[in-house]
């Protein structure tokens, strides 16, 4: 739905029915909605609730709209083995308002360098016991956003305006 400040539903959108747990929904230009439907697919649908498109991937949890309608959005990797398990790292994936993938962005390829801002976890000690045909889910990445610009962002490059901030739930970070 969406709703005004008093709580007034001013328009509806409805899912296809194959479609059971979509979590996320961003407001797009002219009306339409990008959907997160977990581990199913991103959709993009118009004012009348028509899907425009679908990109079937393990989406979850947030879209970032950029400036230029293309959009961010966090996805499961594939499963790799690590330390002797079976090991899910996360992806952002930048998405062309058409709806194909553009790039990618892995956090498997960036390991250490992400390693170097947390803890130890348990999965990076090593394990021989036998493999899970469930794998383990290293970051979790959950949110993405662009940073706007802000006093702290033009005195600190980290903070900049432009900048992606990721937030990585398994190792708070």
């Amino acid at each position: 739905y969406l709703m005004d400040m008093g709580g007034r539903r001013l328009h509806t959108w409805s899912l296809p029915d194959d479609y059971k747990h979509c979590e996320y929904f961003e407001l797009l230009a002219g009306g339409e909605v990008a959907v997160v439907c977990v581990n199913q697919a991103l959709l993009k649908l118009d004012r009348e609730s028509n899907v425009v498109w679908r990109l079937g991937q393990s989406v979850h949890h947030d879209v970032e709209v950029l400036t230029d309608g293309t959009l961010l959005v966090p996805r499961q990797g594939r499963l790799r083995r690590y330390k002797g398990r079976r090991v899910n790292f996360d992806v952002l994936m930048w998405v062309s308002d058409d709806g194909k993938v553009i790039d990618l962005w892995r956090t498997w390829e960036h390991l250490e360098e992400l390693q170097a801002h947390h803890e130890p976890t348990q999965l990076d000690e090593p394990f021989d016991g036998p493999i899970t045909k469930k794998g383990h889910d290293y970051y979790h990445l959950n949110t993405v956003e662009v940073l706007p610009d802000t006093p702290l962002g033009r005195e600190d490059e980290r903070f900049r305006a432009g900048n992606i901030l990721i937030c990585l739930r398994n190792v708070n970070l």
